[in-house]
């Protein structure tokens, strides 16, 4: 990263610092109980407002959590990088070296298309990127195929009953691949036990497992380990989210993949609460 020194850097807080990514049902959770428990908290996120992945399901019309009037919600803002007890967060361009004694990463996850041929094909896209085109009410195509039964099917398949649009559902555990020219024209896909079979589409949507966005984690000194059951590496951390650096809080679906909303608020409650009685302990002198 950039040193910091170098940098026109505007800003410093102490506090507990959640970089981007799930401002959603976690993040304002978390960082109003560490704020309520009477430090300064400064919540990172690179969307305009708080709400993390809820913000791309199309019919998701339960309110959206905001953030307690005690947190600084730093919207439209990225953690880029992260080191010793400082983060750099880029927020309207400029550089603010963030230095907080705890630090709760709540990046969630990323979504991909997977291995298959001619996955770069225009028209093949994540049901993430489809989802959040349909909450703004853009149809992406009219022949679709909807591949896998990650996190975003039901809500997808909610959201386009009586539009114009046809959808294929390829079966569960099958292989495909897409097939066009200049944009997707077909997919060929092979059910187990069966033939392969050709269908005719303008956009291929793939829900697949997301994978851990663990980057900054791993940065902070979180160790990784491999989860064989979502097929990735994850941030090694007890139940209450502590991983093996000092200060450092991994929560929601950056540690627990993609399970219910409610199953994430309340993890995010739990390593708020964890973080807040760890700092006390190590800092009871400090009005922070």
């Amino acid at each position: 990263p950039p040193d910091p020194e170098a940098q026109d850097v505007t800003g410093t807080e102490r506090g507990g610092v959640a970089p981007r990514g799930e401002g959603g049902n976690g993040g304002p959770r978390r960082g109003g109980g560490i704020a309520r428990g009477g430090l300064r908290v400064l919540l990172v996120d690179e969307e305009p407002r708080a709400g993390g992945a809820r913000l791309d399901l199309p019919d998701d019309a339960a309110p959206l959590p905001s953030p307690d009037a005690a947190v600084t919600f730093l919207a439209r803002a990225s953690a880029v990088a992260t080191y010793a007890n400082g983060t750099l967060v880029l927020h309207e361009n400029r550089p603010v070296l963030v230095h907080a004694p705890v630090r709760v990463f709540a990046t969630g996850c990323h979504e991909s298309v997977g291995t298959f041929a001619q996955n770069d094909l225009p028209g093949v896209v994540t049901a993430r990127a489809f989802a959040r085109a349909l909450s703004h009410g853009v149809l992406l195509g009219e022949r679709i195929v909807l591949a896998g039964d990650g996190p975003y099917t039901a809500s997808i398949l909610r959201a386009l009953d009586g539009m114009k649009a046809s959808v294929t559902r390829l079966p569960p555990g099958c292989t495909f691949d897409a097939d066009g020219g200049r944009a997707v024209k077909k997919v060929t896909y092979t059910a187990p036990n069966s033939r392969a079979r050709s269908v005719a589409c303008d956009l291929l949507v793939v829900d697949d497992a997301p994978s851990s966005a663990y980057e900054l984690a791993g940065q902070a000194g979180a160790g990784l380990a491999w989860d064989t059951s979502r097929r990735c590496f994850v941030p090694q951390s007890d139940e209450d989210g502590v991983t093996l650096a000092r200060g450092v809080y991994v929560t929601g679906s950056l540690r627990l993949g993609m399970v219910a909303h409610s199953a994430r608020e309340e993890d995010g409650r739990r390593v708020a609460a964890r973080a807040l009685g760890d700092l006390r302990q190590l800092h009871p002198e400090e009005a922070l």
